[in-house]
C-alpha cells in the first residue's frame, strides 16, 4: 500500500499536466529491482491506461498469486475540494510475499533458538555453581561422616537452603560425636 501511495504522490504533478510519458519514465526507477512488483498501471480520471510497468499495455487477465492494490491520485490545491485525477493499480507477487514471510520466520526462529541457547547455558552455569557443586561437596562430607569419621566438621558457608542443610548435618555430626 505504501508503494501505491508513493506512486500516487509521484503521479500528481504529471497528472495535472497530463504528461503521462514523464510519469512512465518516473515509474521504472521506483520499482526497478523490486521482485515483488508484478505490474503497475496508471489510469487517468476517465479510466484510460496512461502509464504501465512493465511498459506493455494493461492485461486484465487475473493472474494467479498476484495481489492488486489500488490507490487514487488525488489533487488538493489550496482551499479547493480534493479532486481525483486517476488511479494507480499495483500488482504484487504473493510468492515473493511468502518468501519474505518465510525468511522473516526463519530469522525469528534462529534468533529465538540462539536466545534460548544462551539462556540455557547461563542457567546451566548458575545451577552448576550455586547448586550442583555445593551439593557435590556436601555429598563428599556426608560420605566421610557415614564412614564413621566424626572429626571433620561440616562448614556452613551459605545462608540458603543448602546452607541450612549444611548446618543441620553439622548439628547431627556434633551430636553423634558427643554421644560417643
Amino acid at each position: 500500500k505504501s508503494l501505491a501511495r508513493t506512486l500516487a504522490d509521484i503521479a500528481v504533478e504529471p497528472a495535472i499536466a497530463e504528461d503521462w510519458l514523464r510519469l512512465q519514465d518516473q515509474i521504472a526507477p521506483v520499482v526497478r529491482g523490486n521482485r515483488q512488483v508484478v505490474f503497475i498501471h496508471v489510469f487517468d480520471d476517465a479510466g484510460v491506461l496512461r502509464a504501465a510497468f512493465p511498459p506493455e499495455r494493461e492485461t486484465r487477465v487475473a493472474q494467479l498469486g498476484v495481489s492488486e492494490i489500488e490507490c487514487p491520485i488525488m489533487i488538493a490545491i489550496d482551499d479547493l475540494p480534493r479532486e481525483r485525477r486517476g488511479t494507480i493499480r499495483v500488482g504484487l507477487s504473493a510468492a515473493r510475499l511468502q518468501e519474505l514471510a518465510l525468511a522473516s520466520a526463519a530469522k525469528f526462529a534462529a534468533g529465538t533458538l540462539i536466545a534460548f541457547s544462551l539462556l540455557a547455558v547461563a542457567l546451566w552455569f548458575f545451577l552448576r555453581r550455586y547448586v550442583v557443586l555445593p551439593l557435590a561437596a556436601l555429598d563428599v562430607q556426608v560420605a566421610t561422616l557415614s564412614s564413621g569419621d566424626l572429626t571433620q566438621p561440616i562448614v556452613a558457608d551459605r545462608d540458603d537452603e543448602i546452607g541450612r542443610l549444611q548446618k543441620t548435618i553439622e548439628v547431627m555430626r556434633s551430636n553423634l560425636k558427643n554421644s560417643y
